[in-house]
């Protein structure tokens, strides 16, 4: 069963708690602001955090690709939910 966007939401803001080492808690991260003007991830922790998602969902996003085309967690969300449609489609 593929898990639904919004799951796969609350699943990203937990790794970014994860990867804040503390300094964000679930309730200061919110899924519509860009991920980098929010301070979620920096140039450093980005690819901790794609490693999180790729490890969890089976999903190889480029880290370029967050803070570009996929700005927010929803965005990242709804990527990584498609990708699994299509992965069980095929």
């Amino acid at each position: 069963m593929i898990p639904s966007s919004e799951e796969i939401v609350e699943s990203l803001r937990h790794h970014v708690v994860a990867v804040s080492g503390g300094t964000l808690s679930l309730d200061d991260v919110v899924p519509d602001v860009d991920v980098y003007d929010a301070g979620y991830v920096d140039s450093v922790g980005v690819t901790q955090f794609m490693l999180c998602v790729r490890d969890q969902y089976q999903v190889v996003i480029a880290d370029s690709r967050l803070g570009t085309e996929l700005k927010s967690l929803r965005d990242l969300a709804t990527r990584i939910h498609a990708e699994l449609d299509r992965a069980a489609g095929a």
